[in-house]
């Protein structure tokens, strides 16, 4: 049996059908929606408040928001980025060319270009190196492979005395910056100070072999803010004479003080204490 195929008035009549609403189907404006039934599953109602957030939740909200904005674009950090990496390349093409320039190589810059027609100066460093460690090891009757182990052990062995010398440094930091009450502020602007007047405090300390090392620190800080200390000085003893002298005033003050207008009665005539009399009076009147 063939397949009975809609005609072109069928599938009009069937989308006339799908789009034309009924009106059954269709909801009053003017009347009363049904009330809000809650969501089994624990989903608040439609036109329910949210509910306020917690610590928590605002915490979290802020970390993800921080996350997104560090994971932006700055156009600025890529600036500086590229003007640092630019600057450490081209520090590191001048070094390789004096250094080939100053020393006795069997080998010129030629060598080491690429296809490019680039230099590949990773790999002139490298082949200088081999070739230092080489003349190193025939002045000291070794193969390379012994002196650049020797030179390996020293150098890792350097990198721990930097490192202990660093945290002896930071430990006389410390101590020198609670002896004398500074911020890490004011620790800096005396490192910086000192500097200014061709003195390296950290070069200092690492002299000072006393028990807390914070000796010659606080000597190098006394030379260098003796105009500070003096002044300081003066103005607390100024102040506390003030107060004393205040204190002393303000003592004073509250003494008792004698009655100028008493009469002295060892000097005046003293009167009846029972009053003149009448005829008395009218005598007086009568003189």
């Amino acid at each position: 049996m063939q397949p009975q195929y809609k005609t072109m008035e069928e599938f009009l009549n069937e989308d006339e059908v799908q789009t034309t609403p009924d009106p059954a189907a269709t909801p009053d404006p003017a009347a009363t929606p049904p009330a809000a039934t809650p969501d089994p599953a624990g989903t608040p109602p439609a036109g329910t408040p949210p509910a306020a957030k917690t610590p928590e939740q605002l915490a979290k909200e802020k970390e993800e928001e921080d996350k997104k904005k560090a994971a932006q674009p700055n156009p600025m950090k890529e600036l500086r980025d590229k003007a640092n990496s630019a600057t450490k390349l081209q520090e590191k093409i001048d070094g390789a060319i004096n250094r080939l320039t100053d020393g006795e190589y069997d080998f010129k810059l030629k060598d080491f270009k690429n296809e490019q027609g680039k230099v590949d100066y990773d790999a002139l460093i490298k082949a200088m190196d081999e070739a230092d460690v080489k003349k190193r090891a025939e002045s000291r009757g070794l193969t390379p492979e012994l002196q650049a182990e020797i030179e390996k052990y020293e150098k890792e062995k350097r990198a721990v005395e930097i490192e202990k010398a660093r945290v002896q440094m930071d430990r006389q930091l410390n101590n020198f910056q609670m002896e004398q009450q500074l911020s890490p502020e004011d620790l800096n602007t005396f490192i910086s100070d000192s500097m200014k007047l061709g003195i390296n405090p950290l070069s200092i300390a690492a002299l000072d072999k006393t028990s807390k090392g914070t000796m010659s620190l606080k000597m190098l800080y006394k030379a260098v803010y003796t105009d500070k200390i003096v002044q300081t000085a003066v103005e607390k003893a100024v102040a506390e004479a003030r107060t004393k002298w205040e204190a002393d005033i303000a003592a004073k003050g509250t003494q008792p003080k004698a009655n100028p207008a008493q009469p002295n009665n060892n000097k005046t005539t003293k009167t009846d204490p029972k009053g003149m009399a009448l005829d008395d009076f009218l005598k007086t009147l009568g003189n």
